[in-house]
């Protein structure tokens, strides 16, 4: 029974790793992310930059410049490969859309083994194991760590949450007329969905 335990506690989602952006100007949401949030850039290419903070993720944000505002991606930490795996074979089993077979990332962005896949609100989203940790973490309360959590609008909550429940492995903190809240660490939540017009981010706390 132990056994059982620790193997379903492994295969589920343990955090938030980093949250992708479509912004019209590049250049302009970099200036206000590293001026203003103090988040330091770690890798550029193209349209799309990458950001850290001061704990040990590659990234915490990712930008891409897009014609208009958009999410991209909310992209979610397991503990190895097998979680990886597991994972996207209860996401496919569950119908949600599932981009393509778990495979080595883009070492750019830290690189790891996962997957991209959508809710069934259809917001993308990425699972993945393995990727880049920066060794000089800092201790400094006046800059962001990590993402604390994301907050997702949608029209059909009852459907948002059974997923993140059943597939990803969260468990509900609190539930009020408002709000669902979801946890998958030892945060109070890491994912809340909120009763709204959607599917769409409502916003993102560090």
């Amino acid at each position: 029974a132990r056994r059982m335990s620790w193997a379903c506690a492994r295969m589920t989602v343990t955090g938030v790793r980093s949250i992708e952006l479509g912004v019209r100007d590049l250049h302009q949401s970099a200036e206000f992310y590293t001026k203003v949030w103090a988040l330091e850039e770690v890798s550029a290419a193209g349209d799309t930059m990458h950001f850290r903070a001061t704990g040990g993720e590659h990234h915490v944000l990712t930008i891409r410049e897009r014609p208009q505002a958009s999410l991209l991606g909310v992209h979610f930490a397991v503990a190895d490969r097998g979680a990886v795996d597991q994972l996207c074979a209860k996401a496919k089993g569950y119908g949600v859309a599932v981009a393509d077979d778990p495979a080595p990332l883009d070492a750019s962005a830290g690189g790891g083994y996962g997957f991209r896949f959508e809710t069934p609100d259809r917001l993308p989203m990425t699972i993945s194991s393995d990727s880049a940790q920066h060794p000089d973490v800092v201790v400094d309360r006046s800059r962001p760590t990590k993402i604390s959590h994301v907050v997702l609008n949608s029209a059909r909550t009852d459907d948002q949450v059974p997923f993140f429940i059943d597939v990803l492995g969260f468990k509900v903190s609190d539930s009020t007329h408002m709000m669902e809240f979801l946890r998958c660490s030892a945060d109070h939540h890491s994912v809340a969905i909120f009763r709204n017009n959607g599917p769409s981010l409502n916003h993102v706390a560090y």
